[in-house]
Protein backbone atom coordinates (compact mmCIF):
# COMPACT_ATOMS: atom_id res chain seq x y z
CA UNK A 1 0.00 0.00 0.00
CA UNK A 2 1.14 2.94 -0.68
CA UNK A 3 2.88 5.69 1.85
CA UNK A 4 0.15 8.69 0.47
CA UNK A 5 -2.50 6.49 0.92
CA UNK A 6 -2.41 5.91 4.24
CA UNK A 7 -1.41 9.36 5.52
CA UNK A 8 -4.61 10.49 3.64
CA UNK A 9 -6.28 7.75 6.38
CA UNK A 10 -4.90 9.34 8.79
CA UNK A 11 -5.99 12.60 8.49
CA UNK A 12 -8.98 11.56 6.83
CA UNK A 13 -9.83 10.25 11.08
CA UNK A 14 -7.89 13.27 12.44
CA UNK A 15 -10.16 15.79 10.60
CA UNK A 16 -13.45 14.48 10.55
CA UNK A 17 -13.75 11.48 13.18
CA UNK A 18 -11.66 13.52 16.15
CA UNK A 19 -12.92 17.54 15.99
CA UNK A 20 -9.77 19.46 16.87
CA UNK A 21 -12.37 22.01 18.60
CA UNK A 22 -12.21 19.04 21.65
CA UNK A 23 -8.22 19.32 22.09
CA UNK A 24 -8.26 22.22 23.58
CA UNK A 25 -10.29 21.06 26.82
CA UNK A 26 -8.87 17.52 27.00
CA UNK A 27 -5.65 18.31 26.21
CA UNK A 28 -5.40 20.68 29.39
CA UNK A 29 -5.32 18.06 31.60
CA UNK A 30 -2.36 18.03 33.84
CA UNK A 31 -0.64 14.76 32.39
CA UNK A 32 -0.58 16.56 29.17
CA UNK A 33 0.89 19.75 30.67
CA UNK A 34 3.80 21.05 28.13
CA UNK A 35 7.07 20.14 29.16
CA UNK A 36 8.69 19.99 26.09
CA UNK A 37 8.61 21.35 23.12
CA UNK A 38 6.93 18.57 21.06
CA UNK A 39 4.55 16.35 23.63
CA UNK A 40 2.53 13.55 21.75
CA UNK A 41 -0.82 12.59 23.83
CA UNK A 42 -0.28 8.34 23.81
CA UNK A 43 -3.34 7.59 24.29
CA UNK A 44 -4.98 10.04 21.37
CA UNK A 45 -2.17 8.60 19.36
CA UNK A 46 -3.29 4.94 20.05
CA UNK A 47 -6.64 5.51 19.56
CA UNK A 48 -5.88 6.68 16.46
CA UNK A 49 -4.21 3.15 15.52
CA UNK A 50 -6.66 1.43 16.79
CA UNK A 51 -9.37 3.28 14.27
CA UNK A 52 -6.72 2.84 11.30
CA UNK A 53 -5.87 -0.83 11.75
CA UNK A 54 -9.66 -2.04 12.52
CA UNK A 55 -10.57 -0.92 8.93
CA UNK A 56 -7.15 -1.53 7.27
CA UNK A 57 -6.00 -4.89 8.75
CA UNK A 58 -3.43 -4.74 6.12
CA UNK A 59 -1.75 -2.22 7.92
CA UNK A 60 0.35 -2.55 10.63
CA UNK A 61 1.72 -0.93 13.62
CA UNK A 62 5.06 -0.42 12.45
CA UNK A 63 3.72 1.07 9.55
CA UNK A 64 1.60 3.04 10.84
CA UNK A 65 4.79 4.23 13.36
CA UNK A 66 6.82 5.15 10.48
CA UNK A 67 4.35 7.42 9.07
CA UNK A 68 3.66 9.05 12.95
CA UNK A 69 7.44 9.48 13.46
CA UNK A 70 7.82 10.87 10.13
CA UNK A 71 5.29 13.54 10.95
CA UNK A 72 6.54 13.94 14.42
CA UNK A 73 9.71 14.76 12.62
CA UNK A 74 8.08 17.60 10.14
CA UNK A 75 6.07 19.24 12.87
CA UNK A 76 9.73 19.61 14.67
CA UNK A 77 10.39 21.30 11.82
CA UNK A 78 7.89 23.49 11.70
CA UNK A 79 8.06 24.33 15.33
CA UNK A 80 11.59 25.54 14.83
CA UNK A 81 11.12 27.72 11.62
CA UNK A 82 8.26 29.04 13.77
CA UNK A 83 10.25 30.40 16.83
CA UNK A 84 12.86 31.63 14.70
CA UNK A 85 10.27 33.66 12.87
CA UNK A 86 9.12 34.96 16.27
CA UNK A 87 12.48 35.55 17.69
CA UNK A 88 13.34 37.98 14.85
CA UNK A 89 10.06 39.88 14.78
CA UNK A 90 10.33 40.76 18.75
CA UNK A 91 13.99 41.97 18.16
CA UNK A 92 11.91 44.40 16.27
CA UNK A 93 10.41 47.91 18.10
CA UNK A 94 8.07 47.84 15.33
CA UNK A 95 3.95 47.07 16.65
CA UNK A 96 3.41 44.84 13.70
CA UNK A 97 6.51 42.99 14.15
CA UNK A 98 5.42 42.73 17.50
CA UNK A 99 2.25 41.65 16.46
CA UNK A 100 3.38 39.38 14.10
CA UNK A 101 6.17 37.60 17.30
CA UNK A 102 2.87 36.83 18.71
CA UNK A 103 0.90 35.08 16.28
CA UNK A 104 3.77 33.10 15.72
CA UNK A 105 3.91 32.51 19.68
CA UNK A 106 0.50 32.01 19.86
CA UNK A 107 0.77 29.10 16.53
CA UNK A 108 3.51 27.34 18.66
CA UNK A 109 1.65 27.04 21.76
CA UNK A 110 -1.55 25.29 19.77
CA UNK A 111 0.38 23.03 18.12
CA UNK A 112 2.44 22.30 20.70
CA UNK A 113 -0.81 21.36 22.54
CA UNK A 114 -2.28 19.62 19.20
CA UNK A 115 -1.30 16.35 20.72
CA UNK A 116 -1.09 14.64 17.29
CA UNK A 117 1.75 15.46 14.38
CA UNK A 118 0.78 18.07 11.61
CA UNK A 119 0.20 16.09 8.54
CA UNK A 120 -1.66 19.12 6.49
CA UNK A 121 -2.00 22.73 6.52
CA UNK A 122 -5.89 22.49 6.57
CA UNK A 123 -5.25 20.31 9.57
CA UNK A 124 -3.37 23.20 11.04
CA UNK A 125 -5.54 26.15 10.40
CA UNK A 126 -8.24 24.26 12.25
CA UNK A 127 -6.77 24.95 15.43
CA UNK A 128 -7.69 27.74 17.02
CA UNK A 129 -5.17 30.85 16.47
CA UNK A 130 -4.08 29.78 13.04
CA UNK A 131 -4.63 31.63 10.29
CA UNK A 132 -4.25 31.62 6.66
CA UNK A 133 -1.07 33.09 6.73
CA UNK A 134 0.72 30.68 9.46
CA UNK A 135 -1.35 27.99 7.79
CA UNK A 136 0.62 28.85 4.58
CA UNK A 137 4.04 28.77 5.57
CA UNK A 138 3.40 24.96 7.22
CA UNK A 139 2.11 24.04 3.96
CA UNK A 140 5.33 25.33 2.30
CA UNK A 141 7.72 23.72 5.36
CA UNK A 142 6.02 20.42 4.74
CA UNK A 143 6.40 20.44 1.41
CA UNK A 144 9.81 21.45 0.86
CA UNK A 145 11.32 21.71 4.60
CA UNK A 146 12.26 25.39 4.84
CA UNK A 147 10.81 28.84 4.03
CA UNK A 148 11.80 30.93 1.06
CA UNK A 149 11.31 34.26 3.62
CA UNK A 150 14.14 32.47 5.87
CA UNK A 151 17.39 35.32 5.75
CA UNK A 152 20.89 33.99 5.28
CA UNK A 153 20.96 34.12 9.41
CA UNK A 154 17.80 32.32 10.29
CA UNK A 155 18.97 29.56 7.67
CA UNK A 156 22.27 29.54 9.93
CA UNK A 157 20.08 29.09 12.88
CA UNK A 158 17.84 26.29 11.75
CA UNK A 159 20.81 23.92 10.35
CA UNK A 160 22.56 25.10 13.91
CA UNK A 161 19.85 23.29 16.13
CA UNK A 162 19.14 20.38 13.29
CA UNK A 163 23.04 19.60 14.23
CA UNK A 164 22.18 20.10 17.65
CA UNK A 165 19.25 18.06 18.05
CA UNK A 166 20.86 15.45 16.13
CA UNK A 167 23.93 15.22 18.57
CA UNK A 168 21.80 15.12 21.34
CA UNK A 169 20.47 11.83 20.19
CA UNK A 170 23.86 10.16 20.96
CA UNK A 171 23.53 8.37 24.16
CA UNK A 172 25.12 10.35 27.20
CA UNK A 173 24.83 13.60 25.24
CA UNK A 174 22.78 16.36 26.52
CA UNK A 175 22.04 19.83 24.60
CA UNK A 176 25.15 21.39 26.78
CA UNK A 177 27.18 18.85 25.60
CA UNK A 178 25.96 19.25 22.02
CA UNK A 179 26.41 22.39 21.85
CA UNK A 180 30.12 21.94 23.21
CA UNK A 181 30.47 19.56 19.55
CA UNK A 182 29.07 21.96 17.58
CA UNK A 183 31.27 24.79 19.09
CA UNK A 184 34.44 22.53 18.41
CA UNK A 185 32.84 22.48 14.79
CA UNK A 186 31.12 19.33 14.47
CA UNK A 187 28.07 19.02 11.74
CA UNK A 188 28.05 15.06 11.71
CA UNK A 189 28.69 12.19 13.52
CA UNK A 190 31.96 11.30 11.63
CA UNK A 191 33.47 14.68 13.05
CA UNK A 192 33.63 12.96 16.01
CA UNK A 193 36.45 11.15 15.21
CA UNK A 194 38.30 14.11 16.14
CA UNK A 195 37.23 14.66 19.52
CA UNK A 196 38.16 12.54 22.79
CA UNK A 197 35.01 10.86 24.26
CA UNK A 198 33.86 9.27 27.60
CA UNK A 199 33.03 5.65 27.23
CA UNK A 200 29.15 6.40 26.98
CA UNK A 201 29.63 8.87 24.49
CA UNK A 202 31.56 6.60 22.33
CA UNK A 203 28.93 3.78 22.57
CA UNK A 204 26.04 6.12 21.93
CA UNK A 205 28.24 7.02 18.34
CA UNK A 206 28.90 3.71 17.91
CA UNK A 207 25.17 2.46 18.05
CA UNK A 208 23.48 5.62 17.26
CA UNK A 209 21.35 4.20 14.26
CA UNK A 210 20.12 1.53 16.78
CA UNK A 211 19.09 3.40 19.99
CA UNK A 212 17.35 5.72 17.86
CA UNK A 213 15.70 3.17 16.27
CA UNK A 214 11.97 1.48 17.82
CA UNK A 215 11.95 -2.02 18.35
CA UNK A 216 8.44 -4.47 18.41
CA UNK A 217 7.19 -4.88 21.90
CA UNK A 218 6.28 -9.03 20.63
CA UNK A 219 10.14 -8.94 20.03
CA UNK A 220 10.99 -8.48 23.74
CA UNK A 221 7.86 -10.46 24.66
CA UNK A 222 9.68 -13.55 22.78
CA UNK A 223 12.77 -13.09 25.33
CA UNK A 224 10.79 -12.21 28.21
CA UNK A 225 10.68 -15.92 29.72
CA UNK A 226 14.61 -16.52 29.08
CA UNK A 227 15.68 -13.74 30.60
CA UNK A 228 13.57 -14.44 33.59
CA UNK A 229 14.33 -18.23 33.26
CA UNK A 230 18.29 -17.05 33.34
CA UNK A 231 18.11 -15.16 36.53
CA UNK A 232 15.41 -17.75 38.51
CA UNK A 233 18.92 -20.08 37.13
CA UNK A 234 20.70 -17.78 39.97
CA UNK A 235 18.03 -17.76 42.62
CA UNK A 236 14.92 -19.45 42.52
CA UNK A 237 12.42 -16.28 44.33
CA UNK A 238 14.63 -13.66 42.73
CA UNK A 239 12.25 -11.22 41.34
CA UNK A 240 12.16 -9.93 37.76
CA UNK A 241 10.44 -7.68 35.68
CA UNK A 242 10.34 -5.90 32.39
CA UNK A 243 9.30 -2.58 32.99
CA UNK A 244 9.61 1.13 31.28
CA UNK A 245 7.40 1.57 27.75
CA UNK A 246 7.38 -2.13 27.54
CA UNK A 247 5.16 -2.63 30.60
CA UNK A 248 2.92 0.05 29.75
CA UNK A 249 2.21 -2.08 26.36
CA UNK A 250 3.40 0.59 23.92
CA UNK A 251 3.74 -1.16 20.85
CA UNK A 252 7.25 0.20 19.59
CA UNK A 253 9.98 0.05 22.53
CA UNK A 254 12.87 2.37 22.72
CA UNK A 255 15.17 0.51 25.30
CA UNK A 256 15.32 -2.16 27.83
CA UNK A 257 15.03 -1.99 31.78
CA UNK A 258 14.82 -5.01 33.87
CA UNK A 259 14.06 -4.61 37.71
CA UNK A 260 15.38 -7.56 39.72
CA UNK A 261 15.87 -8.48 43.66
CA UNK A 262 16.69 -11.43 45.57
CA UNK A 263 13.33 -11.09 47.54
CA UNK A 264 13.87 -12.48 51.00
CA UNK A 265 16.74 -14.11 50.55
CA UNK A 266 19.56 -13.51 53.00
CA UNK A 267 21.80 -15.96 51.15
CA UNK A 268 22.82 -13.19 48.83
CA UNK A 269 23.06 -9.09 48.37
CA UNK A 270 21.18 -7.07 45.34
CA UNK A 271 24.64 -6.10 44.45
CA UNK A 272 26.26 -9.93 44.27
CA UNK A 273 22.48 -10.86 42.33
CA UNK A 274 23.35 -7.88 39.68
CA UNK A 275 26.67 -9.13 39.11
CA UNK A 276 25.90 -12.88 38.65
CA UNK A 277 22.85 -11.85 36.31
CA UNK A 278 24.70 -9.54 33.74
CA UNK A 279 27.43 -12.50 33.78
CA UNK A 280 25.10 -15.21 32.77
CA UNK A 281 23.36 -12.36 30.57
CA UNK A 282 26.84 -12.29 28.74
CA UNK A 283 27.00 -15.84 28.57
CA UNK A 284 24.07 -16.26 26.93
CA UNK A 285 24.95 -13.52 23.86
CA UNK A 286 22.97 -11.04 25.13
CA UNK A 287 24.76 -8.54 26.02
CA UNK A 288 26.87 -7.37 23.74
CA UNK A 289 28.52 -4.42 25.08
CA UNK A 290 28.99 -2.87 28.84
CA UNK A 291 29.11 0.61 30.39
CA UNK A 292 29.15 0.57 33.82
CA UNK A 293 28.29 -1.82 36.58
CA UNK A 294 27.46 -0.73 40.39
CA UNK A 295 25.78 -2.39 43.06
CA UNK A 296 22.51 -1.51 41.98
CA UNK A 297 22.72 -0.44 38.22
CA UNK A 298 24.01 -2.40 35.18
CA UNK A 299 24.21 0.04 31.83
CA UNK A 300 24.99 -1.27 28.65
CA UNK A 301 24.07 -2.98 25.21
CA UNK A 302 21.50 -5.97 24.92
CA UNK A 303 20.89 -7.46 21.02
CA UNK A 304 18.15 -9.05 20.77
CA UNK A 305 17.99 -11.62 17.23
CA UNK A 306 19.06 -8.48 15.05
CA UNK A 307 17.74 -6.00 17.34
CA UNK A 308 20.14 -3.78 19.80
CA UNK A 309 18.96 -1.95 22.55
CA UNK A 310 20.17 -0.06 25.40
CA UNK A 311 19.57 -1.84 28.26
CA UNK A 312 19.56 -0.89 31.85
CA UNK A 313 19.53 -3.49 34.82
CA UNK A 314 18.30 -2.48 38.19
CA UNK A 315 18.87 -5.09 41.82
CA UNK A 316 17.54 -3.48 45.03
CA UNK A 317 16.15 -4.74 48.10
CA UNK A 318 12.39 -6.28 48.30
CA UNK A 319 10.79 -2.90 50.84
CA UNK A 320 11.74 -0.53 47.91
CA UNK A 321 10.54 -2.74 44.75
CA UNK A 322 6.92 -1.16 44.82
CA UNK A 323 8.18 2.35 44.49
CA UNK A 324 10.93 1.29 41.72
CA UNK A 325 8.45 -0.59 39.90
CA UNK A 326 5.94 2.24 39.68
CA UNK A 327 9.08 4.77 39.20
CA UNK A 328 10.75 2.77 36.21
CA UNK A 329 7.54 1.76 34.68
CA UNK A 330 6.58 5.72 34.44
CA UNK A 331 6.58 8.23 31.99
CA UNK A 332 8.05 10.68 33.32
CA UNK A 333 5.32 12.79 33.14
CA UNK A 334 3.44 10.60 35.94
CA UNK A 335 5.94 10.79 37.39
CA UNK A 336 5.83 14.25 38.03
CA UNK A 337 2.61 15.43 37.61
CA UNK A 338 0.59 12.83 39.42
CA UNK A 339 2.98 10.82 41.92
CA UNK A 340 5.08 13.71 43.46
CA UNK A 341 2.28 15.67 44.11
CA UNK A 342 0.42 13.07 45.96
CA UNK A 343 3.07 12.30 47.93
CA UNK A 344 3.81 16.06 49.02
CA UNK A 345 0.85 16.11 50.21
CA UNK A 346 1.34 13.62 52.70
CA UNK A 347 4.44 14.46 53.65
CA UNK A 348 6.04 11.85 51.63
CA UNK A 349 8.66 11.96 49.12
CA UNK A 350 8.56 9.72 45.89
CA UNK A 351 11.62 8.39 44.06
CA UNK A 352 12.86 5.60 42.20
CA UNK A 353 14.99 4.60 45.74
CA UNK A 354 11.33 4.36 47.33
CA UNK A 355 8.38 6.63 49.36
CA UNK A 356 10.58 8.25 52.42
CA UNK A 357 8.84 9.92 55.58
CA UNK A 358 9.72 13.55 55.21
CA UNK A 359 9.62 14.33 59.14
CA UNK A 360 11.48 10.74 59.56
CA UNK A 361 13.26 10.62 56.39
CA UNK A 362 12.91 6.91 56.56
CA UNK A 363 11.75 4.92 53.74
CA UNK A 364 8.34 3.11 54.20
CA UNK A 365 8.72 -0.92 53.18
CA UNK A 366 6.85 -0.88 50.11
CA UNK A 367 7.02 -4.15 47.92
CA UNK A 368 4.33 -3.95 45.90
CA UNK A 369 2.46 -1.08 43.43
CA UNK A 370 -1.11 -1.40 45.57
CA UNK A 371 1.02 -0.39 48.41
CA UNK A 372 2.79 2.50 46.88
CA UNK A 373 -0.68 4.05 45.42
CA UNK A 374 -2.41 3.01 48.84
CA UNK A 375 0.04 5.27 50.86
CA UNK A 376 0.63 7.69 48.31
CA UNK A 377 -3.89 7.85 48.57
CA UNK A 378 -4.43 6.95 45.03
CA UNK A 379 -6.64 5.09 42.82
CA UNK A 380 -4.28 2.10 41.78
CA UNK A 381 -3.87 2.56 37.96
CA UNK A 382 -2.83 -0.02 35.69
CA UNK A 383 0.60 0.38 33.90
CA UNK A 384 -1.59 0.46 30.39
CA UNK A 385 -3.45 3.56 31.87
CA UNK A 386 -0.18 5.93 33.44
CA UNK A 387 0.16 8.61 30.77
Amino acid sequence: MKEDFKIKIYINFILNREPLKDQNSYLSKVTIKLKMIFKMDLQRKQTLFDCVLSKHPDLTTNDLEIIWHKYVTKTKLILDILAILRNHYYKSNGKQDQYRAKSYDRAIKVIQAAGVPIFTAKQAQRLKGIGTSISSKIDEILKTGTLKILSGEMEAQLKKKEVIEMLSKIWGVGPKKAETFYEAGVRKLSDLQNLVLNPQERLGVKYYKEFNRKTDRKIIAAVETDLRKILKQILAIAKFNILGSYRREVEMVGDLDILISPGKSESITPAELLKEYVQKLKQKGYILDSLSLGPQKFMGVIKIDSHILRLDIFSIELKNYGAAMVYFTGPKSFNLDILHPAAKRRGLKFSQHGVIDRTTNKIIPLATEEAVFKTLGLKYLPPSDRF
